[in-house]
């Protein structure tokens, strides 16, 4: 006699961001899988990345939460939002996608846990975690000044303000303006933009002499913000 098994249709579900495999309950951010979204700045960046869902099964796979399908908790659930939404039927062997967007509320690293309710019987809800990084932009401007103007003040400005103290590391170096023919004063330090505030300056003296020059240049360069 023949004894004939039949398995019963049922759906699979399966993530990816960028092509790769996220696993269902991953705790490990990663750019390979846009699970981490890099840097964004405070003031102005949004970063969005999009996401895969694949019915890899013999079935229909539903997404049985509610609109938008997918929930995003977690300690900085606000800085993230899903922005396109994804269908919540799926047929076997179909896919569907949305859109996250990042758009950080604060300064480091910013953690949330995605999540998708669906009918998939050993991998409901489906979750794993995600990141970004909020930043500031710091910047300094150019200056002209004549030789015998003393000093060349330099500001160092933020994008916005910040509730606590900046700090930035700064340094004089050559270009057409050299410390051998005595054309400015070799300086370096730490800058402090207080909390609250937008700027800094940084003076660096000139040295003047009677002979002429064309005009001339040197660099200002900050580090370590």
């Amino acid at each position: 006699y023949t004894i004939q098994c039949t398995v019963p249709p049922a759906p699979e579900i399966n993530v990816q961001g960028n092509s790769t495999t996220i696993a269902d309950g991953d705790t490990s951010p990663s750019a390979a899988d846009h699970t981490d979204f890099g840097s964004s700045d405070v003031t102005s960046g949004t970063i969005v990345r999009t996401f895969t869902i694949q019915n890899t099964g013999t079935a229909a796979l539903s997404l049985t939460g509610s609109s938008p399908y997918v929930a995003i908790s977690g300690t900085n659930a606000a800085d993230f939002g899903v922005t396109a939404t994804p269908s919540n039927s799926i047929a076997a062997r179909g896919s569907t996608t949305f859109q996250v967007t990042f758009n950080p509320s604060d300064l480091g690293v910013r953690t949330a846990s995605l999540s998708i309710a669906n009918n998939d019987s050993d991998e409901n809800p489906y979750n794993f975690d995600i990141q970004g990084t909020g930043t500031l932009s710091i910047s300094i401007n150019d200056v002209s000044v004549n030789e015998n103007g003393g000093n060349a003040v330099f500001t160092i400005s933020l994008s916005a303000t910040y509730s606590s103290d900046i700090t930035v590391n700064y340094a004089t170096a050559n270009n057409t303006a050299t410390l051998a023919d005595n054309d400015y004063t070799d300086t370096s330090g730490t800058a402090t933009i207080t909390a609250g505030q937008l700027t800094t300056t940084v003076s660096i003296p000139i040295t003047g002499d009677t002979h002429y020059e064309p005009n001339e240049t040197f660099y200002l360069n900050i580090s370590n913000a």
